[in-house]
């Protein structure tokens, strides 16, 4: 793959099912698709042309390295999706106040702190694409980050706080075109 004259999206999360639907959706728009995963990727991927970056949203160095060999082979991405959770649950689902320390910070790595590092990314980067390219930047979620989802307490702290993060960058850079 080469950059063209294509729009770009990079999604970091690529599992068989919003992953791919993304992916899907929007190279059958005519974006060159860059996708990103720890692993292997889901049969359903197969056949697709999309550049394959294996990568780690609780590794910073990862998520960098990521972008970076996104922009290198096929230019800088106008739409940046972050499509991934991670949730510890707490031993006693019924007491999710019970839920270990260590749980909560591994999962808002992935959660909250590779938002604002794909933010920090994505923003630099719209900012050298032409002025009439549209950008856009996707968090994926559920209604975790509006009310109580027992078990799942680090899910909703993370989403609750990217949510807010989001709305903070949407405030901030709207007047630039950004979405």
């Amino acid at each position: 793959m080469s950059a063209t004259n294509h729009p770009i999206i990079l999604i970091f999360g690529a599992g068989a099912n919003t992953g791919y639907g993304v992916a899907d959706a929007f190279s059958r728009k005519g974006h060159k698709v860059a996708i990103v995963s720890r692993g292997a990727l889901a049969p359903v991927f197969e056949g697709r042309d999309f550049l394959h970056v294996k990568g780690d949203l609780a590794d910073t160095s990862s998520v960098e390295a990521a972008y970076k060999r996104t922009v290198d082979e096929l230019g800088i991405p106008s739409v940046v999706v972050h499509n991934a959770y991670a949730s510890t649950m707490a031993p006693d689902n019924a007491d999710p106040i019970q839920l270990p320390v260590s749980g909560l910070a591994a999962d808002l790595a992935i959660n909250t702190t590779s938002v604002l590092q794909l933010l920090q990314l994505a923003i630099t980067g719209f900012a050298k694409l032409p002025d009439s390219t549209s950008r856009t930047f996707i968090y994926t979620g559920n209604k975790a980050n509006l009310e109580p989802f027992p078990p799942f307490l680090s899910l909703g702290v993370g989403k609750a706080a990217s949510s807010h993060m989001i709305s903070f960058a949407a405030k901030a850079y709207s007047s630039q075109g950004y979405k």
